[in-house]
């Protein structure tokens, strides 16, 4: 049976700085959730729906080449004879979508431009990777707090 020895003091102000540090960035990971999710709530509160159409699978940038890059749909919809467009923000791979796919449409009648598939994959997506990020990166920088003190 060995004796557990304290860790050295360095080694607790290394643990106790990225405690800090994790425990920072879960926060902000949560807090981006929150915003993200207000906005999209906001939209919601607001929205009309129009059909749309893929047109288009963007390969989002990702700054490297790769077998398994993600693709965001480019939709077309026509509000009062006037066709507008977007890209959605969200992407997967494999792509979720086809070009040819009708898809709804949520929009804000004051702008247009300001549109969004609507599934809840693409609604909620973000909200959820960013909160499930915060809680994980935050859980470890706390864990890693008391463990410098504990220590």
């Amino acid at each position: 049976m060995t004796a557990r020895t304290s860790p050295l003091p360095e080694e607790a102000r290394r643990r106790r700085r990225w405690g800090r540090f994790l425990l920072a960035v879960g926060l902000l990971g949560l807090l981006l959730s929150v915003a993200i999710a207000g906005r999209q709530l906001a939209l919601l509160a607001v929205a009309q729906s129009a059909p749309g159409t893929v047109i288009e699978m963007v390969r989002m940038a990702s700054g490297r080449l790769s077998a398994a890059d993600a693709y965001a749909p480019r939709v077309r919809f026509v509000l009062d004879a006037v066709e507008h467009e977007f890209v959605s923000p969200v992407g997967s791979y494999p792509p979720a979508f086809q070009i040819g796919d009708t898809v709804r449409v949520l929009y804000d009648p004051a702008n247009p431009r300001r549109a969004m598939v609507d599934s809840s994959g693409q609604l909620w997506a973000p909200v959820a990777v960013c909160a499930v990020l915060g809680l994980l990166l935050g859980g470890l920088g706390a864990w890693l707090l008391r463990k410098s003190r504990v220590a």
